[in-house]
């Protein structure tokens, strides 16, 4: 991928441009590593979360709590899914509550 990019650059040097080419491609992977930054900023989230119910249930709490911001992405398309809200009875924190085994889960 280095070696695609210093020749891209090596190019733009010699002949005082991009080839059409190389701008589709540089905007391919801009949008590329956007949404890895993305999803791995996600996942970061996630395990905090998982962290927090461990730690919610170790201590005995049967209603967990976690953070709303745990849902919301920077990149829209991210998911379409609804997110748990401050409603326990509402789906999906019912989901949730479920799979981790408690009696009620809200996002606050």
């Amino acid at each position: 991928m280095f070696g695609a990019a210093f020749l891209y650059l090596f190019f733009a040097l010699i002949f005082g441009r991009f080839p059409s080419i190389v701008l589709a491609d540089l905007a391919t992977i801009a949008l590329i590593l956007f949404v890895l930054m993305a999803c791995a900023d996600m996942r970061l989230k996630w395990e905090r979360m998982l962290a927090s119910i461990v730690t919610q249930k170790a201590m005995g709490a049967t209603d967990i709590i976690v953070d709303k911001q745990t849902f919301v992405s920077y990149y829209k398309g991210y998911t379409d899914w609804s997110n748990p809200g401050s409603d326990p009875t509402q789906w999906p924190n019912t989901t949730y509550a479920r799979v981790f085994g408690v009696q009620s889960f809200i996002a606050k």
